[in-house]
């Protein structure tokens, strides 16, 4: 900034232990400024550093002709070139002082997040708050209880890192096996024991951006916290950047077999990485900005929102996707299987059980039904849902589209296709090549009651019968009957 004298200040802000690594330590009294900050992070209050420093006029423009220079250069290495610039005005920040605000939790979150947990959904807090405004905000907003046993890992040193990992790790595999799991830990010095059978249980994991920054450089390390993440039911990551936000998001994507759907949400341009690199993005549109909001699948004006997008609309849409997707496998089993069967008297000489208009006209006969299900089918009334958001579970654990739901639509259609091809065989002798009807005649029966099958499966699988549902099925029998 240009002063009214004429001189240039750089004024700064940031989280304490961005600015503690580029301030002026003869000028700056860290320890008194620790006390501070730790007794308002204790307050539940978000902190931020305020700092500047004085540049004089050939200063200034020097390194303003390199951040020109930088900023118009084409190439990969832009940004890196930018960040050089940064990193070399500034040091030697004057710490002006600490700013201490309330961030007033939403209505509702508490309450979500409960729900969201009930569901059997893993939580990952990723923030830039100091550790204790972290674990404060944790409490009020229930990711953290009060009998949850809670882990903090803020070791800087890699060694130490090292062994604390290994430590809580090695814990977790004793207890996982009951036969080794007293032995171990009567090895174990009673003061180093942090993870027990009931602890377990109900356990979370405090972690901090600078012990994040040593752990991702090395895959060890990402693979003992992923063991420790997935056996605690919340993690809370403190102090981390936008870019550490979205890696975290990129080892659970890729670290874990099989590979889960993760969801960020975020309100802020510092979400946006993050939201981008999840499977899901949801975006808060607020006083934070629209930059999260713009890149996300799906924009919400409040956290409480997620609720009803994730139990109600995600577990309908999830229950009608699978009924589509078994359906349009059965139909069209079904379909080939009475070609494969008339094939067998033919010869196999290719010739078709069914004219070529009546054949391209399956999928015309029988598509409307099943997108008013696909689109309107409620299994259970939302107030349900949100009542009882276990019912989420359907969805995790696949129990509406695994591989025992698959083999029981092929065997419902081989049945269902040697009733619709056999039953007119055997009881109209007549319909041959020598008396009446002929091919034409036995192969439009015989789509006929194919038609009629899967319509009436259609039925059996609606739930949610509405005005809609009704027409969209009598057009779609009254339009076969007109063809």
């Amino acid at each position: 900034a240009k002063m009214p004298d004429g001189s240039y200040e750089l004024l700064i802000k940031g989280a304490d232990n961005v600015i503690f690594d580029r301030c002026d330590e003869k000028t700056t009294d860290q320890k008194m400024l620790n006390n501070h900050l730790n007794s308002y992070s204790t307050e539940g209050l978000r902190t931020l550093l305020v700092g500047r420093r004085k540049l004089s006029n050939e200063e200034f423009k020097a390194w303003k002709q390199k951040y020109d220079n930088a900023a118009t250069t084409v190439g990969d290495n832009r940004k890196q070139l930018l960040e050089e610039c940064a990193e070399e005005i500034e040091k030697n920040i004057e710490v002006l002082g600490v700013t201490a605000i309330e961030d007033k939790l939403q209505e509702d979150v508490a309450k979500t997040i409960s729900n969201l947990a009930e569901a059997g959904i893993k939580l990952w807090v990723l923030t830039g708050d100091k550790v204790e405004t972290a674990i404060n905000i944790g409490y009020s907003c229930k990711v953290l209880v009060p009998d949850m046993k809670v882990i903090k890992i803020t070791e800087t040193q890699p060694d130490k890192i090292n062994l604390r990992l290994e430590r809580l790790v090695q814990q977790l595999r004793d207890l996982s096996d009951d036969d080794n799991g007293a032995d171990a830990k009567v090895g174990m010095q009673q003061s180093l024991v942090e993870i027990n059978k009931i602890s377990l249980k109900n356990m979370g994991l405090v972690i901090t951006g600078p012990t994040l920054t040593h752990i991702m450089e090395h895959e060890i390390r990402r693979n003992m916290l992923l063991e420790l993440g997935m056996a605690c039911k919340v993690v809370i990551a403190c102090r981390v950047s936008p870019l550490q936000k979205s890696l975290l998001v990129e080892m659970v994507r890729q670290g874990i077999k099989p590979e889960p759907i993760t969801l960020a949400i975020g309100d802020g341009a510092n979400d946006v990485t993050m939201i981008q690199r999840a499977h899901v993005g949801v975006g808060i549109s607020g006083n934070e900005g629209q930059q999260a909001a713009n890149v996300s699948d799906f924009s919400i004006s409040r956290f409480k929102y997620l609720q009803r997008l994730l139990l109600v609309h995600g577990r309908w849409n999830y229950r009608r996707i699978c009924k589509v997707i078994t359906y349009v496998f059965y139909k069209n089993f079904c379909l080939t299987l009475t070609l494969l069967y008339f094939s067998f008297t033919t010869g196999f000489s290719g010739t078709s059980l069914y004219d070529s208009w009546v054949y391209t006209s399956f999928n015309i006969h029988t598509m409307l039904p099943i997108c008013a299900v696909g689109c309107l089918d409620q299994d259970v009334r939302s107030e349900t849902v949100e009542m009882f958001p276990a019912l989420y579970m359907t969805g995790r654990l696949n129990l509406d589209l695994n591989s025992r739901i698959i083999i029981q639509y092929i065997l419902l259609a081989i049945v269902h296709s040697l009733i619709v091809v056999f039953w007119p065989y055997f009881s109209y002798f007549g319909l041959d090549q020598t008396d009446l009807g002929g091919l034409y005649v036995f192969g439009t029966l015989v789509f006929s009651c194919l038609v009629f099958t899967v319509q009436y499966r259609v039925m059996l699988i609606t739930v949610t019968w509405t005005s809609i549902t009704a027409i969209v099925l009598a057009i779609s029998f009254l339009g076969y009957f007109l063809f």
